[in-house]
């Protein structure tokens, strides 16, 4: 049976890595925090948070403090801005071009759409399946 004292002892163990956890999620999240670029009528994170599931996704979007596009927004991004949205893609190495937007397929809970910025194509694709992620805000 464990002592007070090895109860006690465990239990600032792990007060110590939950702040040291909390502490290296900022420094990765806080300078991604920054960086936005405003083309048309919302602000588009600058880099990409790289490729992960449609709910790891939202809750990335959330914590740099915005939220996956709609499939419509990253529509009219290639089609009304595509300088804008090649130069935005640019460094984004690798194939495939396909983004998460937030936008579920109806009657279908398990697949969202994505769009492929290489061509502005879109498709609906398993929630499970991970593609690249770029956030969007209202204000910068």
């Amino acid at each position: 049976m464990k002592t007070l004292k090895q109860k006690v002892d465990k239990s600032d163990r792990i007060d110590k890595l939950e702040k040291e956890l909390a502490k290296l999620k900022k420094a990765i999240l806080e300078p991604i925090k920054n960086k936005w670029t405003k083309i048309g009528k919302l602000y588009w994170m600058s880099e990409v948070l790289g490729e992960m599931n449609w709910n790891e996704a939202k809750e990335k979007c959330k914590a740099v403090g915005g939220r996956l596009p709609t499939r419509i927004e990253l529509m009219d991004l290639y089609d009304n801005h595509y300088g804008e949205c090649r130069e935005l893609i640019k460094n984004d190495l690798g194939w495939p071009f396909y983004y998460w937007s937030s936008t579920e397929t109806s009657g279908a809970p398990t697949y969202a759409w994505t769009v492929y910025l290489y061509n502005g194509s879109t498709n609906n694709s398993t929630k499970g399946t991970a593609y690249r992620v770029r956030c969007v805000r209202e204000k910068k």
